[in-house]
């Protein structure tokens, strides 16, 4: 029976098959017997596997005739073999874990009985593969991709100024709206303090914006319009003795003697905000040594935005 055994000369990436389908990659090799003659100018069989933990992604078998020295070329991949499993177009060359192989076995006798000749590593040329198919996509409108930040279910690709890149689409903003009576604000009250119905969120951190506007309607029991500060205003929960503004704060405005009555609109933006529950609502300081009238009536609005 003969015997054969092969020395590996090459393998080569071909450039100039990366522009048709399937892509190839060369394979160069010289046969030999088992004294180490050359088999020259003689047509054998050739099956060429690539492996990936032990199983076979695709193989290929195919005729060659060796020159003079024993020498034969062939081209993975490409078109002229005589049978083929798997599908060569769509191996995932950058999935290299565990790493793939190429397993070579030979045909001298044409017999279809074949000696294994020894499996080895694909070493990082052929990869060249997955960096084309890469090259295929890595532009969008003539702009980069990132193919580096890893996506989650749902996003988009938005442009960043530097490349496309994966986008989280923002939650649905929380809308909500509240209403109810003004509180009794008594005489020198100079802490803020909310003075209606109050509302509370929950944001995620500071990629969150909550936006407010209250409007209430004000009379004070001096004979005189006394001056008041007010903003929108929020505190912590649970602990919501202390009250802070949103931007912006408002001026003092002129709060008119019973029975006449002015209408207070508050509208404020809260940015940069730890993830938490904040209560939020109209916040007003009495600056007078008189009650104001209460159970008139408030209303707010807000929304978190989500980003």
């Amino acid at each position: 029976m003969k015997k054969a055994s092969l020395l590996l000369i090459a393998i080569l990436l071909t450039a100039s098959v990366f522009a048709q389908v399937p892509p190839a990659f060369n394979y160069q090799a010289v046969a030999r017997n088992n004294s180490g003659v050359a088999l020259a100018n003689q047509t054998i069989q050739v099956r060429l596997s690539i492996v990936q933990g032990g199983s076979a992604l695709y193989s290929e078998t195919r005729s060659v005739t060796t020159n003079l020295l024993g020498l034969f070329n062939v081209q993975i991949g490409a078109a002229g073999a005589t049978s083929t499993t798997g599908n060569f177009s769509t191996i995932q060359w950058l999935n290299n874990s565990p790493g793939m192989s190429l397993k070579v076995e030979l045909d001298i006798s044409n017999s279809n009985v074949f000696t294994d000749m020894g499996t080895q590593p694909l070493t990082s040329v052929p990869y060249a593969l997955a960096a084309e198919t890469a090259k295929e996509t890595k532009n969008l409108a003539t702009r980069p991709l990132d193919v580096t930040t890893v996506p989650n279910t749902g996003d988009v690709m938005r442009w960043n100024g530097t490349a496309w890149a994966p986008f989280t689409l923002p939650a649905s903003p929380t809308v909500g709206s509240v209403s109810g009576l003004i509180s009794n604000f008594n005489a020198n009250s100079p802490a803020l303090a909310f003075a209606g119905p109050t509302a509370t969120v929950t944001i995620n951190g500071p990629q969150d914006v909550i936006i407010a506007t209250a409007t209430g309607v004000f009379g004070h029991l001096n004979a005189a319009p006394q001056a008041v500060s007010f903003s929108m205003c929020w505190s912590a929960v649970p602990d919501g003795s202390l009250l802070n503004t949103f931007t912006p704060v408002y001026p003092d405005a002129s709060v008119p003697a019973f029975p006449s009555r002015v209408a207070l609109t508050a509208t404020g933006t809260l940015t940069n905000m730890p993830a938490g529950t904040y209560k939020i609502g109209f916040g007003l300081r009495n600056k007078s040594s008189v009650n104001f009238i209460a159970n008139d009536a408030m209303t707010m609005s807000y929304q978190v935005i989500r980003k």
